[in-house]
């Protein structure tokens, strides 16, 4: 008798079309505008924040300091690069200090992009 591996036999749906597109360009932007944010307030700045985290990237970005985040404002409109995987989406954000790449993952149609990396340029992550 076979063993379970405890597995899903299944992989989620990719999702692709315009309206993944459009979610994952509208969500990159709108988590980038809310992490360049200088609040005084890192507790106010972490709630505007947090909702646009996946569960992994809210635990590494937990205890930023707004103050060294590397940009203070979004100046262009994102655009989607090549991503490895219909599940994953990597945005070009355009920011005040250089191009913000913003990991996007997501599960299946049923759920919403969410953001797991945000990246400056050469590769710094902020």
């Amino acid at each position: 008798m076979p063993r379970d591996s405890g597995l899903p036999t299944e992989l989620p749906a990719p999702v692709t079309g315009p309206a993944a597109t459009s979610a994952a360009l509208t969500t990159a932007a709108a988590a980038v505008t809310a992490f360049t944010r200088h609040d005084p307030d890192p507790a106010s700045w972490w709630s505007t924040v947090l909702p646009f985290l996946s569960p992994t990237a809210a635990q590494a970005y937990l205890g930023t300091d707004p103050e060294l985040v590397p940009a203070e404002a979004v100046v262009g409109e994102p655009e989607l690069l090549p991503g490895p995987t219909e599940l994953l989406a990597v945005v070009a954000v355009p920011t005040d200090t250089g191009t913000c790449s913003v990991l996007l993952t997501r599960t299946d149609d049923g759920t919403a992009w969410l953001v797991a990396r945000f990246a400056w340029d050469q590769g710094e992550i902020a």
